[in-house]
């Protein structure tokens, strides 16, 4: 039988943050930011840090076939 799950006197509260292309930052390495005056580190995207499978990145995946493996 299912049992619930309670979080007793604590309600839960979503806050869904709206994003779009100025907050994607393609490269290598990291950056400074600031936002609402306080600094923060952010990460850039890069093939490297896209998981293309469970042990595997995109980067991983286009190395082997450009390498002919």
């Amino acid at each position: 039988m299912a049992t619930e799950n309670v979080i007793e006197d604590k309600p839960l509260v979503f806050v869904k943050q709206v994003g779009g292309a100025e907050d994607l930052l393609f490269g290598f390495g990291t950056v400074m930011q600031f936002r609402e005056g306080e600094a923060i580190t952010i990460t850039q995207i890069n093939a490297a840090n896209i998981p293309y499978d469970e042990s595997r990145s995109v980067k991983d995946v286009l190395d082997q076939l450009l390498a002919g493996s």
